[in-house]
């Protein structure tokens, strides 16, 4: 069993100064920057609520639901199926958020790499105020083999969509990628990521 004797603090904080220059995939991601204070998320049935206020003449308060952080990473030493938060989907489902792997961690892309480590090392999705308002807001979309994706916007004053974040979770309970959760727990979080963009904009992991 893969160990690392490294919290995701660590790893956040060093992912986050590697990751500070890096470009992004679309010209899009100009949109983004300079514009933090203004940019707000919203679930796709959230933002479709608040257009149709705003075109009625009403503003968009009371739309958007709050939310709390979650649980924060372990202390080292840690395990790839430790949890660092876990929620409830609309539709009842335990989505943990466990340790997993990176790319790196993992061998290479596509070589088994999921969970927060994964999500944010490799795509920059590191906050855990996003997963929350996107796992627990939406029921989730059927991805087939028991996988569930939740969607998410940042979207600025004018309902306009910067950034669309995508989160895939598994509900099988045992050998993911030759794992098995020890817990019984679903895998939980395998990836998330931003669209258009080869890593999610820093605005991304900035709006409570």
């Amino acid at each position: 069993m893969k160990q690392r004797w490294f919290g995701v603090l660590a790893a956040a904080t060093a992912a986050a100064g590697l990751l500070a220059g890096a470009g992004q995939a679309s010209a899009a991601s100009t949109s983004a920057a300079g514009k933090t204070g203004a940019l707000r998320l919203m679930t796709p049935a959230q933002l479709q609520a608040a257009r149709h206020a705003r075109a009625a003449g009403l503003g968009a308060a009371g739309i958007l639901a709050g939310g709390s952080l979650a649980l924060r990473p372990n202390d080292p030493p840690s395990n790839w199926y430790d949890i660092y938060g876990a929620y409830t989907d609309q539709a009842g489902r335990d989505v943990p958020i466990r340790q997993g792997y990176s790319d790196a961690e993992a061998g290479g892309v596509d070589a088994g790499a999921f969970g927060y480590d994964h999500t944010c090392q490799d795509h920059n999705l590191c906050s855990f105020v996003v997963f929350e308002k996107a796992i627990t807001q939406e029921t989730g979309v059927s991805k087939g083999n028991n996988k569930f994706q939740y969607e998410l916007y940042l979207v600025d004053d004018n309902l306009n969509i910067d950034v669309d974040i995508l989160i895939v979770q598994s509900q099988n309970r045992t050998d993911y990628e030759g794992e098995t959760t020890p817990d019984g727990r679903p895998i939980g979080v395998i990836t998330g990521y931003c669209q258009y963009y080869t890593k999610c904009p820093e605005a991304v992991n900035e709006v409570s």
